[in-house]
């Protein structure tokens, strides 16, 4: 994305992925708070809403500007995008990716752009791509990306203070809280970010210290009734509909369910399966320790990609699997599969 691009265009539209997480809201709110101090008509388009949990990165006087897909009014929101003169998607590296919005995304003639950390962007679906793995997440990427335009010069302080905010707030989430993914800009972004006034603490305190009751007892049902570890070390957890229905389960409840095994000394792998309600896909999401691949755990058996040690895919009732209770058989089976490629001093020789 260059400063062209926006000089050139009056109004902008911003995309990205179904049940968006904090680096997808970050990345798209902060582009949104700067082109809005441009002068620009910007609208953000989502194709879900947002977990309960993330409700507090959006502010209020932004909450106007952001159309969640809705099929009965499909006609408005298609006449919308095609109005829009440039459109720019953050955080996905395929159009698949971006739901009920992918038609109407390929019929504009308007100017793409995508901005984006996956591996393999979906290049020719656009007409120019911003796309690095080796940051911490997209909202690093767009961070260096800001950094280049006039009126900023390489000053976080030039930034929309939202703007601000929002960057690092995808930064915290999508290294796990500087967990993993973590690069020596990362550190760098994060301390200028944190001179330039943004209220860390105050992200610490919203993201991980304002869950509700339900979500803390159904971490605790979890670890005492659906972790299963296998001697390869890999770990799983499977939540069907029901389990979701015991504890009241939104969408955002069970963010950092997947990382808690592997906290274990044995563990090496850890996916957590999760049936979503009114379809027939269960969600997938893989972590790892470094030396085993989650994204080609994810691409080999579970239709899905991301990084090195952090992926996710998904499995669909009655193609991979007869029902949800093969589930853990299909785990299990995938799991002989990738870890044979691993020597066998790589994994612990304490078994589970």
């Amino acid at each position: 994305m260059t400063y062209e691009d926006i000089q050139h265009s009056t109004r902008i539209a911003l995309f990205t992925h179904i049940n968006p997480d904090g680096d997808a809201l970050g990345s798209t709110l902060a582009l949104m708070a700067w082109l809005d101090s441009l002068g620009k008509d910007v609208r953000l388009f989502i194709p879900s809403i947002y977990a309960e949990s993330l409700a507090f990165m959006v502010e209020s006087k932004y909450q106007e500007k952001i159309t969640v897909w809705d099929k009965e009014n499909e006609e408005t929101i298609g006449a919308d995008i095609q109005s829009r003169d440039l459109l720019i998607g953050l955080d996905f590296n395929t159009l698949d990716r971006i739901g009920a919005f992918r038609e109407h995304f390929c019929a504009s003639r308007a100017r793409k752009l995508l901005i984006d950390h996956h591996v393999a962007p979906q290049a020719d679906a656009f007409d120019s791509v911003s796309s690095c793995t080796e940051v911490s997440s997209t909202c690093e990427l767009l961070y260096k990306i800001l950094m280049k335009m006039p009126g900023i010069d390489g000053n976080a302080s030039a930034l929309p203070a939202f703007s601000a905010k929002s960057i690092l707030t995808g930064i915290t989430t999508d290294t796990n809280n500087f967990a993993n993914s973590v690069f020596p800009d990362t550190l760098r972004i994060t301390s200028e970010l944190l001179a330039a006034g943004v209220d860390r603490d105050a992200i610490i305190q919203s993201l991980f210290f304002n869950y509700p009751e339900r979500r803390m007892r159904a971490m605790g049902f979890v670890l005492s009734r659906k972790m299963t570890i296998l001697p390869c070390g890999l770990a799983y957890i499977i939540l069907n509909k029901h389990d979701l229905a015991q504890f009241k389960l939104r969408e955002g409840d069970t963010e950092g369910f997947v990382n808690l095994p592997l906290s274990i000394d044995n563990v090496k792998m850890s996916i957590l399966l999760k049936q979503e309600q009114g379809t027939a896909n269960v969600r997938v999401s893989i972590r790892s320790k470094e030396g085993f691949s989650a994204r080609k755990m994810a691409m080999e058996h579970f239709h899905g990609g991301g990084h090195e040690k952090a992926s996710g895919g998904k499995l669909v009732i009655g193609k991979d699997i007869s029902h949800m209770r093969k589930a853990a058989s299909y785990v299990e089976h995938a799991a002989k599969a990738h870890f044979a490629q691993y020597k066998v001093d790589k994994l612990s020789e304490q078994q589970v």
